[in-house]
């Protein structure tokens, strides 16, 4: 299955199937080989206006979504393989934390199995078919390999896969725990093959740069992270291959 999702467009392409969408989609998933599960940024959408007074050409959006959420707070969606859809997720039990709104922010499987984290900071495992929230756990926790991973460092918000590894990026937004080091990359067993703060800094306590984003390009785990560079790193044992500074 093709899956295309163009950095700051309110599109997503299913195999030739281009959908307009009515906000932009910030995660996606792969379902088997029928089903795509994605996450809207529905708690902070951009008027088209702001990014064409910017010179940005937004022609692409002038087309209406091919379809609507019916509520913001059950924004995650799935789609067939022609771009139909096929439910929206509905809204989760838990209240959201203190003056936070109940949105899903992220979409991961493991194991087989589909999960989604919402504000409330905890994580619910999904039932691809319909959508329906099978059971719950801290987001801080992470199912792999048929054991229970904590992280004290944040909750879980960004997982791919690579090969046999399972890569997981944390977000430390309002987690009591230390901040930055980010990233931690598994076996499929659950086993850690390596963390980043152990190939960042010398000392695993000294404070290190959290990552924003991370992805796969050319065999090499790309990340970028809020101390303004762009790391690139051997996904297999974690060696630092090189920085750049891009702002």
């Amino acid at each position: 299955m093709d899956v295309e999702n163009p950095t700051g467009k309110r599109e997503l392409t299913i195999n030739s199937y281009q959908l307009a969408t009515p906000y932009q989609a910030t995660q996606y998933s792969i379902i088997g080989d029928k089903t795509v599960v994605s996450v809207f940024n529905t708690w902070n959408p951009t008027d088209i206006s702001y990014w064409e007074e910017l010179g940005f050409d937004m022609g692409h959006r002038k087309r209406d979504p091919d379809f609507e959420l019916g509520n913001p707070f059950r924004n995650v969606v799935a789609f067939d393989l022609v771009g139909d859809l096929l439910w929206e997720i509905p809204e989760p039990p838990h209240p959201a934390q203190e003056d936070d709104e109940p949105y899903y922010k992220s979409v991961w499987t493991a194991d087989d199995e589909l999960w989604v984290r919402n504000k409330n900071q905890r994580s619910y495992r999904v039932d691809p078919a319909d959508g329906t929230l099978l059971e719950d756990i801290p987001a801080d926790q992470f199912r792999l390999g048929g054991q229970t991973i904590e992280f004290d460092r944040g909750w879980v918000d960004q997982v791919i896969h690579h090969d046999d590894l399972v890569i997981v990026r944390l977000d430390g937004s309002g987690h009591p725990g230390p901040s930055g080091k980010n990233i931690y990359v598994f076996d499929q067993d659950g086993t850690r093959r390596w963390w980043i703060g152990e190939r960042l800094a010398e000392d695993p306590e000294t404070p290190a740069p959290s990552v924003t984003n991370i992805w796969i390009e050319d065999g090499r785990l790309g990340g970028y992270a809020v101390d303004g560079y762009k790391y690139w790193f051997d996904p297999n044992d974690g060696t630092l291959l090189d920085q750049k500074w891009v702002k």
